[in-house]
């Protein structure tokens, strides 16, 4: 019988744990803007119903009942409605599924965290460095080719993910 000598979960902590450090502040940042904009509708309508309709979606505080008597989203506040769903529509979800795509790509490239500590960029090693130290470093089974080849193949999606994390450092 063959020995495993690899947790099989560890390329999805990996996983999880990159993509929780990408995208949790956004997405937290999203939650926020949505609840400020609850509140401030809130406040400009003063019936006390906590959540409104815009564009036919029902808005609400994740604590607030669904309820018949609902508010329209104040006019002062639909540029910065749309501002908010463009976000949560479009730009997050479709950089998300690149860099999951990227990070896929790189973890199936091999089964040694050796050879991710090569291929990820410095912002993204925690994650790997948490599994390199678990587990104990092997020597790199790629080859330097395939490495480069990776890199070249990579470098798009890999430039997202970093710019990402700037964008997480600044907001």
């Amino acid at each position: 019988m063959e020995t495993i000598l690899r947790d099989p979960r560890m390329k999805s902590r990996i996983m999880q744990y990159i993509l929780a450090m990408l995208y949790n502040p956004p997405f937290g940042r999203l939650v926020n803007t949505r609840i400020r904009l609850i509140q401030r509708n809130d406040m400009a309508v003063g019936n006390g119903i906590s959540g409104f309709v815009y564009k036919g979606e029902y808005f609400r505080d994740a604590n607030t009942q669904h309820s018949l008597n609902v508010n329209r989203l104040i006019p002062d506040l639909h540029a910065e409605m749309d501002e908010y769903l463009a976000e949560v529509n479009k730009e997050i979800p479709n950089e998300q599924i690149i860099v999951k795509g990227y990070i896929t790509k790189i973890l199936n490239a091999s089964d040694n965290p050796a050879d991710y500590m090569r291929l990820f960029p410095e912002c993204l090693l925690p994650s790997v460095e948490r599994e390199n130290r678990m587990y104990g470093s092997l020597p790199s089974l790629l080859s330097e080719p395939n490495i480069i080849l990776l890199l070249k193949e990579t470098e798009e999606a890999k430039n997202l993910a970093m710019q990402r994390m700037v964008r997480n450092l600044l907001e």
